[in-house]
């Protein structure tokens, strides 16, 4: 076995443990099958959830969300997670998108009732773990998950 020896720091008295990075320590011999994790399953048609926390963030948070349903495959499967941490005075992350895609030439707002939004004032953030944190508390029974920045970007 090629794998590499290791021990638990704490417990010297333990036996020393192979770790083979070949066959990611899954038990390959018949008899130990039932200690094998199962297969994953992934349906055909599944949804993914894509969590963004903006902070004052409103037009590149827009142009992400745009990006985000005008360059995908199938942007009817896309969900949302918004925590839009914002002042009074601020763009809206959802407000811009809506600015877009009407400057795009569609008749409504489309999508927008795939985003769910947290909307926050911003003086009480309590930075961004906190609002990845919160952002999360967004996610259903999507099959994917993704955080991402408010301002990125996707491409086709």
């Amino acid at each position: 076995m090629n794998g590499q020896r290791i021990r638990q720091e704490w417990n010297h008295s333990s036996p020393w443990a192979q770790l083979d990075p070949l066959t990611q320590n899954i038990p390959i011999d018949e008899a130990d099958k039932d200690l094998r994790p199962p297969p994953p399953r992934v349906p055909e048609v599944f949804d993914i959830f894509i969590g963004i926390a903006s902070y004052r963030d409103g037009p590149r948070c827009g142009f992400t969300l745009f990006t985000i349903f005008t360059r995908a495959k199938h942007p009817h499967r896309i969900k949302i997670g918004l925590v839009d941490q914002t002042q009074d005075d601020d763009a809206i992350c959802v407000d811009e998108y809506c600015k877009l895609v009407e400057e795009a030439g569609w008749t409504e707002c489309k999508y927008k009732d795939q985003i769910r939004v947290d909307a926050r004032d911003s003086k009480t953030s309590k930075g961004p773990t906190v609002a990845r944190w919160q952002q999360q508390q967004l996610i259903r029974d999507e099959e994917f998950c993704l955080e991402i920045d408010a301002h990125s970007q996707f491409l086709p």
